[in-house]
């Protein structure tokens, strides 16, 4: 079971979502009972929002695409090398990261987490 995200609905009463299985459910917490099933929703709002939140939280890289998909990677601090934290864009091709442009990643600093890019601006029509 994974925590997607918290939050406290009107009534001051935290709520998260989680996966269970293959799906999605939402737990309230009170305080005689924990954490215990509000409502099972597998819904597409719940699993659209679930997207969106997967979206926006860094993942461990071995969870990362190897199919050429561009991605943001985190790089952290390397005291050994003095390096300071930094991100960058690249992908892997099956188990190799491209390493072409990347002065981080060619000095042999390893990226530990990743994210997925957002969808690049629609075109405007007139």
């Amino acid at each position: 079971m994974n925590i997607i995200h918290e939050w406290t609905d009107l009534y001051d009463t935290p709520h998260r979502l989680v996966t269970v299985g293959g799906g999605v459910e939402e737990q309230m917490h009170s305080e005689q009972d924990g954490w215990h099933v509000a409502t099972k929703r597998h819904s597409d709002a719940v699993n659209e929002l679930v997207k969106v939140l997967e979206r926006q939280a860094w993942q461990p890289i071995e969870t990362a695409p190897k199919d050429g998909t561009r991605c943001l990677f985190y790089i952290p601090e390397d005291d050994e090398t003095g390096y300071l934290e930094s991100m960058c864009v690249t992908y892997f091709n099956g188990d190799e990261l491209e390493r072409y442009n990347i002065m981080q990643l060619e000095d042999g600093l390893e990226p530990t987490h990743w994210m997925p890019l957002a969808e690049p601006p629609k075109e405007e029509t007139r």
